[in-house]
Parts: structure tokens; sequence; C-alpha cells
């Protein structure tokens, strides 16, 4: 299969890393782990955080061991600030020797989430070449390894971040990306206040190795986990889809609220997630209901629901409860959704319930129980 020649660089390695590795075994239908797959995972997971950690301590050693003990290599350059009109003294040597190290770690945990991608996709089986959307599976999991975020759903006229300001959207996207300099700042505060004069310079900067080993571990997981979800998700959305359509051919209740209660899903999450997508555009096209750019979110459809028949209440709540674990994570303020819609009557499942089916969805034990059985 040839790869596109407006790809990057990066883009057809990563591309090429992944094609060699896929459909070494056939996945199954519902895509449960077997046991074997999940000892697989269990040591890719081991290895990448070994891996990531390292990065994240040479990445502050390198930094800050020749700073303090050879000084003259990083001399202070007088900067003049025009609009205060004062002159600082700067490092600047040793601010270009970090940008350096840091774009050298980032280059290196991308090759590493490229591989992780490539290891968990390989380790389940995903995607086998006889899919008919096999390039497009790829695409995706290219995206994931490059950390590239997909907002395929702005297509279907789904916007998560609907009723949200431009400013409060940057900052929710800048506290994201800068928590591991902000968890270093206060770490080292915290470290200079517990042992006041006793803290030397040289061991209050080092001590940031543990907040950027913590986070090059944890955003290395995350991709691990994305990926996971990514290779689980495609069957059970097929599954899902096919028999929700049985339970609800006929209800023209439900097919009149699906585009809501899919953009519903979506404002609850507030973040774009190429699994709501593919869930999106199954349901759309199984129940077909034409796709509209420029839909209109109607927030007055829950009292519709709320009064409607017990089997759109049933529809309701298992697209709602899939929409929300699909991403492989049920947050606090859906969790507070389930308490309160259950409590209100018209969602059918329990907190305990939606725990249990997140928790064997990402554990990769399937969500048979809620495309099949019955609600409580």
């Amino acid at each position: 299969m040839a790869v596109s020649k407006k790809k990057s660089r990066l883009e057809r390695y990563a591309y090429k890393t992944i094609v060699k590795s896929s459909g070494h075994r056939r996945e199954n239908r519902h895509h449960i782990l077997s046991e074997q797959e999940n000892a697989l995972l269990k040591a890719i997971k081991h290895r990448i955080i070994v891996k990531a950690s390292i990065a994240g301590i040479l990445g502050v050693v390198l930094l800050y061991v020749p700073f303090h003990f050879w000084p003259q290599l990083f001399p202070n350059y007088n900067v003049w600030v025009p609009v205060v009109d004062i002159t600082l003294q700067l490092p600047l040597g040793f601010y270009a020797y970090g940008v350096i190290l840091v774009i050298i770690e980032i280059a290196y945990l991308t090759l590493l989430n490229i591989r992780t991608v490539r290891e968990v996709s390989a380790a389940c089986g995903y995607p086998h070449p006889q899919h008919d959307d096999y390039a497009t599976r790829i695409d995706d999991l290219v995206a994931i390894g490059l950390s590239k975020n997909h907002k395929k759903q702005i297509d279907l006229g789904i916007n998560p971040y609907i009723g949200l300001s431009k400013v409060r959207i940057l900052l929710i996207t800048l506290l994201g990306r800068m928590r591991a300099a902000i968890t270093n700042m206060v770490f080292r505060f915290l470290v200079q206040r517990l042992m006041g004069r006793y803290a030397f310079r040289l061991f209050i900067d080092l001590a940031g190795m543990v907040v950027y080993a913590f986070w090059n571990s944890w955003a290395s997981i995350k991709v691990m986990n994305e990926t996971k979800v990514r290779v689980m998700a495609t069957s059970v959305i097929e599954d899902f889809s096919e028999q929700l359509a049985v339970e609800q051919q006929n209800n023209e209740e439900f097919r009149a609220e699906l585009y809501n209660m899919l953009y519903y899903i979506a404002v609850a999450k507030r973040s774009f997630h190429y699994n709501h997508y593919l869930l999106s555009l199954a349901m759309l096209q199984m129940f077909e209901v034409p796709i509209n750019p420029n839909h209109a979110y109607d927030k007055t459809f829950l009292q519709r629901v709320r009064t409607g028949s017990s089997q759109t209440q049933l529809g309701f709540s298992k697209l709602l409860m899939l929409g929300m674990l699909i991403d492989g994570d049920l947050s606090e303020k859906e969790r507070f959704l389930v308490l309160k819609m259950h409590k209100e009557g018209y969602f059918m499942y329990t907190l305990s319930q939606a725990r249990q089916f997140t928790k064997d969805y990402r554990a990769g034990r399937g969500v048979g129980e809620l495309i099949y059985g019955e609600a409580s």
C-alpha cells in the first residue's frame, strides 16, 4: 500500500512502522483480550514506564549538572528590557542548551510513542489487512503515536466545546500542556520550604527528576491506553449499533432524539475523541439519520427523554453509557450525571454498573452485558 507523498517524514516513518506489525493474528469479533494479549500488554507497559522515566531523569540531570559544576560554560549576558528600561543578566546559553535538550527529549518520546502504538496494536492483531477500512485504521493509529487530536466530530455537526468561550478553551488547553512545568514549580517550592537552608540549589533543581519522570511515564501510558481502547472500540461499536438498531427499529421517538443524544455525550466529555466520532457516525448511519454539519443542539431534549417511553429511556441509557466509557474513562462529571439521572428515573444504570462496565471495557473483557443485557 503506497504512502501518500503529502505525509511528513515522521508520518511516513510512523505509517511504515505500524503497517509492518499489523495483522499478525486475527482479532476476535468482540475483541475480548486473551491472557496472552494481556501478558504482552503488561510487559509493554513496564518497558515504556522505564524508558519514559529514564528520559525525564536524564533531561533534568543533563540540564542542571553541567550548569552547576561548569558554570563558566554558561556566562551571563546583559539583556536590556525596553518597556521598563532595565538591564538583566541572563544565562542565554543555558536557556538555548535547555531548549536543545527539550527538543531531543520530545523527539525521543515521540519515537517511543510510535513504537508503543506498534507494539500494542501488534499484540492485539489490529488492524487486519482484510478490514475494508484498513488504511483508515492505520492512519488513526499513526495519529495516536504522533499525539494528533481528531476533530472529525465537527464534520457531523457535533462540537464538544459548545457554550464555552474561546478564552476558557485556551486555558483548558494550556493547563493540560503545562502540567509538568507547573507541577515541577510546586514540587521545587515544597522541597525548599521543607528543607529550608539545607536545600542546596543543585538538589532543588534535580528534584524535578521525579516530576518529569512521572509525567513522561503518564503520557506514554496514556498513549498505550488510547491505542488499546481504540483497538477494542471498533468491534464494540459495530456490535452495539447493530443490537440497538434491532431494539429501537420501530421507535421513531428514539430516532428523532438520536442526534441530540450523541451531542449530549460529546458535551459531557468536553473533549474530542475519535471513538466518539466512530460511535456517532455508526449510529447515524445505522438509523439512517442524515448527517447535518450545522446541527443545532437542543438542550431541552432531556425533558422529552424524561417523559418518553421506557423503550426510549433504555435506548438513551445504553447509548449514553457506551458513549461515556468508549474512551476508557469515566470522569467525576460523568459519575455525577449517572447518579443524578438514575435518581430522576430515566437513566437505567446505577453508578456501580457504570463503573463495572468501564472497568471491564478498559481491562479488555468486553461490554457484552451492556450491549445484550437488560438494565436494572
